[in-house]
């Protein structure tokens, strides 16, 4: 079962943006598109999957937000909600500092399941 991400930003994040955020976590050497596009998939040098993100959706609403992530901190709205799932391993910890690395650059909130 993979590790749940949620990304919480007032703007999209595109292949650039996640690469750049790649780019400053060791481990990370590549992003690529996956399943056609539609979604972006962060990988080790061997090829390795370490993260998945998919495409934000914009929530227009802050019952929607909670309803969603009870546990989210309060966002301004309206927000784009973001899905991306890492491995429960150490490649999964990889993505996940890729995440919050990509979370730090929108000025977004990254909420991380456990």
């Amino acid at each position: 079962m993979p590790r749940e991400i949620t990304i919480l930003s007032r703007g999209d994040h595109d292949l650039f943006s996640l690469a750049e955020a790649a780019e400053a976590i060791p481990g990370a050497a590549a992003v690529r598109e996956i399943d056609g596009g539609s979604a972006l998939q962060v990988t080790t040098a061997t090829g390795v999957p370490v993260l998945t993100v998919y495409p934000p959706r914009l929530m227009p609403t802050a019952g929607e937000v909670a309803r969603l992530l009870p546990d989210a901190p309060a966002v301004d709205l309206p927000t784009w909600w973001c899905d991306a799932v890492a491995p429960l391993s150490d490649e999964g910890e990889i993505g996940v500092r890729v995440a919050l690395q990509l979370a730090v650059g929108m000025g977004a909130v990254c909420v991380v399941a456990d």
